[in-house]
């Protein structure tokens, strides 16, 4: 009701009740304890962010009271519009455009701190690279258009197939890359093995054709040998193009460090 109320009204709203009889609100057959209610919307232009709601003794809220609190609501509202705003720039700032995913530079810091968190904790950690098969020719026959459904499609397949802690990131062009915390090099390759097939079983509606796109992918873990974030990407890079090399749609595991 009071959000009803303050979303369709432009003013506070202030409520006393007859001593000892509380505020018949919220509450089913009981109402809230105190005699007076002061309701004022966090307003900033025109867009409803919240309201400031205050409860006590009847007649606790007069006019005087009333102007500090719409003060105080009119800063809030202004407050929670500017970390919005600083949000949705970091995001920005963060993310890849069209996929959604972290782009390269959030990568690498996020990789960074992986790799520092697994040595302290001492447990595994994996690094998935994933790149789409045949995609310059799939942009040349098609449009870069149809490409970058395809690149979204295979976006939103990693988020699905990926758990809650892992993070994914577009890593430049039609490769994707995945870090996995707390899991060794066997345990990563399942789940590349099963994103794989995902991604090769899913249908990008395109305008004029239904198409099927597959993706090679390399993995490689701090279990294997792969202990800094540069080793971790060279290695599924390198597992990465075997796969390529070995026939496309498939993953490969990084073998042994060299000496």
């Amino acid at each position: 009701w009071l959000a009803w109320y303050l979303t369709t009204a432009a003013e506070p709203l202030r409520i006393n009740t007859p001593k000892d009889r509380g505020l018949p609100l919220f509450r089913p057959g009981g109402g809230l304890l105190g005699e007076a209610l002061l309701a004022h919307p966090l307003r900033f232009r025109n867009r409803l962010q919240g309201a400031f709601v205050a409860i006590g003794e009847r007649s606790a809220f007069d006019a005087s009271v009333s102007r500090v609190v719409s003060l105080m609501s009119n800063q809030a509202a202004a407050a929670i519009d500017l970390i919005e705003l600083l949000e949705a720039n970091m995001r920005l700032a963060l993310h890849d455009g069209l996929t959604g995913l972290l782009n390269r530079r959030a990568f690498d810091e996020a990789l960074e701190r992986s790799v520092a968190q697994s040595a302290r904790t001492e447990q595994p950690l994996s690094l998935l690279m994933l790149d789409l098969d045949h995609f310059k020719r799939l942009n040349d026959t098609y449009g870069h258009s149809i490409g970058d459904l395809a690149l979204q499609a295979a976006a939103e397949e990693i988020r699905h197939q990926v758990r809650g802690g892992d993070l994914a990131a577009r890593y430049g062009g039609e490769e994707f890359a995945v870090i996995l915390p707390d899991t060794d090099g066997p345990a990563a390759f399942r789940m590349a093995e099963r994103l794989r097939a995902a991604l090769a079983d899913r249908v990008v509606h395109a305008p004029e054709d239904d198409l099927r796109i597959t993706a090679s992918c390399g993995v490689s873990a701090t279990d294997l040998g792969y202990t800094t974030p540069e080793t971790l990407v060279r290695s599924a890079d390198e597992a990465l193009y075997a796969s390529k090399e070995t026939g496309r749609n498939r993953t490969s595991l990084a073998g042994s460090p060299r000496s």
